[in-house]
């Protein structure tokens, strides 16, 4: 409570900016109401004006409020004749005037709230880019390292790993690339951290909480997700296109837990990747290849080596 009190009046606490008030604040505060029903009833008055004439203008609605409420009217007919006449005057002078400066402040704000909404349109196209190229390293580190998803093959790749940072940077991008690429949820979210208490995590603690991570995924789905716009790919060959060049390779499996992930292995490569292939589909970057067709090339192939020998 007290925090909140600190965040919230801080600056009319003892020691803020407000704490010692100017010996003339109480003369020039002496008119100021002690409370907050009178603009609190001037809001209800204008919302009711903005309903029963929604095209009239802010400047008409506040004319009308003000010319009301402060008696404005009564206060015209008090006055002696020609007074008033040369007051009235006076106002349809400045009419025209006012209007033109009220359309001129409505212009300035209207270019403000375009310019701030154009530089969070920016900032959220330079933090967009900042995700893709954060997104982009993450995959091409899952690339060069595999995404490990049994406790066996953590092991076997962890082996083949000779150094020990190295090791710490294959299992800190496995972490990360569950967490930001893939979105696995846990309960223990301190599973995805790095350090606790500003230390920083031994391998051994990252390994384990990867393999808390590997394991609850292993319980999720290993079905993948069907979908009318694509047709099931698991076990299907198939022609993947990369900048401008296609590659032939076969979908093994989705990755456990995770059925939008889809695990494939290309031809003339031992390797194992993962992408998600449903995105490429629908982009026209995915085909697939029917093994008839396939057999087929295959012997077309043969039949032309064959000939060339002979």
């Amino acid at each position: 409570m007290l925090h909140l009190l600190e965040r919230q009046a801080g600056d009319h606490l003892p020691g803020g900016k407000f704490s010692t008030a100017p010996a003339t604040i109480w003369e020039q505060s002496r008119s100021t109401i002690k409370h907050n029903k009178l603009p609190e009833f001037f809001f209800g008055q204008l919302d009711f004006l903005l309903r029963y004439k929604p095209n009239a203008t802010t400047l008409c609605n506040e004319a009308f409020l003000v010319f009301s409420h402060n008696k404005t009217g009564r206060w015209l007919n008090e006055l002696p004749d020609d007074e008033r006449s040369v007051l009235l005057k006076e106002a349809k002078t400045e009419g025209p005037k006012i209007r033109k400066r009220f359309q001129q402040r409505m212009k300035e704000i209207e270019s403000k709230r375009l310019s701030a909404q154009k530089m969070k349109e920016n900032e959220l196209h330079e933090k967009q880019e900042r995700l893709y190229k954060r997104k982009e390293k993450m995959t091409n580190d899952i690339l060069f390292f595999g995404l490990w998803q049994s406790e066996e093959e953590m092991t076997q790749q962890l082996q083949e790993i000779k150094r020990k940072t190295e090791k710490v940077k294959a299992v800190k991008a496995q972490l990360t690339f569950r967490k930001t690429v893939l979105h696995q949820t846990t309960l223990n979210k301190s599973l995805f951290q790095f350090s606790f208490g500003k230390k920083a995590k031994s391998l051994d603690e990252l390994k384990a909480n990867l393999k808390v991570l590997i394991d609850e995924a292993r319980k999720g789905s290993t079905s993948e997700t069907k979908s009318k716009k694509t047709p099931l790919l698991v076990l299907k060959r198939i022609k993947h296109k990369f900048e401008n060049d296609w590659y032939y390779g076969e979908v093994v499996s989705v990755v456990p837990g995770f059925t939008d992930w889809y695990n494939v292995k290309y031809d003339n490569d031992p390797a194992i990747y993962v992408y998600r292939l449903q995105d490429d589909y629908e982009l026209g970057d995915l085909l697939i290849v029917p093994k008839s067709a396939e057999r087929f090339l295959s012997m077309m192939i043969t039949f032309e080596l064959g000939f060339l020998l002979t």
